[in-house]
């Protein structure tokens, strides 16, 4: 039997169950019988900041329910998605981590416009999406005002644990071509082989040590930015040595970017993590 696929909602529902209404929850917790990624997240990310972007969304509180505008750039499978998860600047007067809320919205509310981007590859693998005068219920905000900014911060770190369980997919399909073949390159390509491998279960031992540690209802630690950093590495290196032998150019990197870059993961671990100086 095939498990269905929640697609990234199996990010964001960890989040949704923990504070979401039991509207929500039921909601949202059904998978799309097609298999078809039910939502998308349109929570901000940045080039060189920490955390979450939060000055592209602006909600203001009318009856009922709030209107938000704004507009985020490089958002996944927003051109497949139902639905998204939205942070909003529900408070401009409050401190940076303040004021910030944390909302559901469907895409195909009136003032929400998805534009695929077209990458020099030819693929459409992220979008922008503009919101104008888009009106969200107040039964779509998860949680209280104000408290986006936790709820983020959480989303984010269960996305950058379930990213490390990318190592589940076999990376090594060209080398043990290469090796079965045998000739010249047969040893170097056992070794890559080997190095894969052991990187691959050292992830999959940190993933699921997080993973338990969630499903404890413990806090997300700081094994989801490292997770995700060691995943980036292992294609990077999974990558190289393919390209390497085969001399074909390698997709290995292409979900490298997912959850965050390496340098967005280094300077979360050194700065949130270690607490060393931003400068």
């Amino acid at each position: 039997m095939t498990k269905p696929s929640l697609g990234i909602t199996e990010w964001m529902f960890p989040t949704i169950l923990e504070r979401g209404s039991e509207l929500q929850r039921e909601r949202f917790g059904v998978a799309d019988p097609a298999g078809h990624p039910t939502m998308v997240s349109v929570i901000q990310r940045t080039s060189g900041k920490l955390g979450p972007r939060l000055a592209e969304y602006r909600a203001v509180k009318v009856d009922d329910g709030w209107l938000v505008n704004g507009h985020k750039i490089w958002t996944s499978m927003a051109d497949r998605a139902q639905f998204g998860a939205l942070l909003g600047r529900t408070d401009p007067h409050a401190p940076k981590h303040r004021g910030i809320s944390y909302f559901l919205v469907d895409v195909a509310t009136p003032g929400i416009e998805v534009s695929p981007i077209q990458q020099a590859s030819g693929r459409c693998d992220f979008n922008e999406v503009f919101s104008t005068v888009v009106f969200a219920p107040d039964d779509m905000l998860v949680g209280n005002p104000g408290e986006g900014w936790e709820l983020a911060v959480s989303t984010m770190a269960i996305e950058r644990t379930a990213i490390g369980n990318y190592v589940n997919i076999d990376r090594t399909v060209a080398l043990r071509r290469v090796a079965a073949i045998g000739g010249p390159d047969q040893d170097t390509a056992l070794r890559a082989i080997g190095d894969v491998e052991a990187h691959t279960t050292a992830i999959k031992a940190m993933v699921l040590r997080e993973t338990l540690r969630l499903m404890e209802g413990q806090v997300a630690g700081p094994t989801s930015s490292i997770a995700k950093y060691a995943m980036v590495m292992l294609l990077r290196r999974a990558g190289t040595a393919t390209l390497g032998l085969t001399s074909r150019i390698s997709t290995c990197h292409r979900s490298s970017s997912a959850g965050g870059t390496a340098e967005i993961q280094l300077t979360v671990i050194a700065s949130m993590i270690l607490g060393l100086p931003r400068k």
